[in-house]
């Protein structure tokens, strides 16, 4: 070989060995048990949502005597109460048309009545601060930094 042809090798150092630790202490771990914790939470809160009449929703949504179109308007409403069991303590963002701060305070022009988000956006941003804040010490950080940071994200 000449002096001016260098040899490429590739180089790679060891991994380090896993440990049981890193279930708790790397960030990709604190994703999976935080994404596990939020679907296990969503299942209870929607079992513990549905509505009282549960089982009669379900008889006469199964009924064959009732028309197609009623059945189908039951199918939508219990569709709809079962899917959202979170909705009253979030909001849907209204439209606007020329400022997006009508959006978030306002009179909503089917109802005629006054909605104001603001408070479901400081209880989600107050929640994700818990949950993050939580992991982020487990995994050594220091909340009085994580906090401000997070806020300014």
């Amino acid at each position: 070989m000449s002096e001016n042809q260098v040899e490429s090798e590739t180089i790679q150092a060891p991994l380090p060995p896993a440990q049981l630790s890193d279930l708790w202490k790397l960030e990709d771990w604190w994703a999976v048990w935080l994404g596990g914790i939020l679907l296990i939470l969503g299942c209870v809160l929607a079992w513990q949502a549905r509505p009282a009449d549960f089982a009669d929703r379900v008889a006469v949504v199964k009924d064959s005597s009732v028309d197609a179109d009623q059945r189908e308007g039951d199918r939508k409403k219990l569709t709809d109460e079962l899917s959202k069991p979170l909705k009253r303590w979030g909001a849907k963002l209204k439209s606007w048309s020329s400022n997006p701060a009508e959006s978030l305070t306002g009179i909503d022009a089917k109802t005629n009545a006054a909605y104001d988000v603001w408070p479901s956006i400081g209880m989600v941003f107050l929640t994700l601060l818990v949950v993050f804040g939580f992991a982020a010490w487990v995994m050594g950080e220091r909340y009085m930094f994580f906090a401000p940071a997070f806020g300014v994200l």
